[in-house]
């Protein structure tokens, strides 16, 4: 069965970007992230209903916002939103948290979720480097994708510093010496495979 993931930061946006809002004045229901992907999925327009899927929640699991997800992990998987309607989570989609402490979590939110716990030894820097080097030799870089008017590299330049692009060969060189240094260490990586 294929896959699909969709990492979403629920501390990089409000509640209402993450949920949706319901205009007080039109009563218009406008969706959030997290409201839009669900929907997009329920309508099934590409055969989304034939997939898995993933909703992968990347930050710490703050009461402001997950507790709004109670009732979406207990047995009714329902979202009620706060225009009355309610959207009832698919049997093809799984929720995750990735987080690196649940110091904020409540413990209604922490009672609904299994747990997976890496230790330090378990996931080594090592291994996220060699995984990020294997990513970026699998993503061609070009002077296309650089953004050249933004403020990074505005401040670079006024700088004086460099900005260079590593080619394929320069990456393979770069990721056969992390290899040597860990090239008998499995790499887990926090996100689940495309294919499952």
């Amino acid at each position: 069965v294929k896959g699909d993931a969709y990492v979403v930061d629920p501390k990089a946006v409000t509640k209402d970007q993450l949920y949706g809002r319901l205009d007080s004045t039109t009563l218009e229901w406008t969706d959030g992230v997290f409201t839009h992907i669900l929907r997009k999925i329920l309508d099934s327009v590409r055969g989304e209903s034939g997939r898995r899927h993933w909703i992968i929640f990347d930050g710490d699991v703050d009461p402001e916002w997950a507790e709004n997800l109670n009732s979406v992990l207990d047995d009714n998987k329902l979202l009620t939103l706060p225009s009355g309607e309610r959207l009832a989570i698919p049997s093809n989609v799984r929720i995750m948290f990735e987080v690196e402490s649940l110091k904020n979590a409540t413990l209604a939110t922490v009672s609904r979720c299994g747990m997976v716990w890496f230790s330090d030894e378990t996931v080594t820097v090592d291994m996220l480097c060699h995984y990020f080097l294997s990513k970026v030799q699998d993503e061609p870089l070009n002077s296309d994708s650089i953004p050249h008017d933004s403020e990074v590299f505005s401040q670079l330049n006024r700088s004086g510093s460099r900005a260079k692009l590593i080619t394929s060969s320069e990456t393979t060189k770069l990721l056969e010496s992390v290899g040597k240094q860990s090239s008998k260490q499995a790499l887990l990586h926090p996100n689940p495979s495309r294919t499952t």
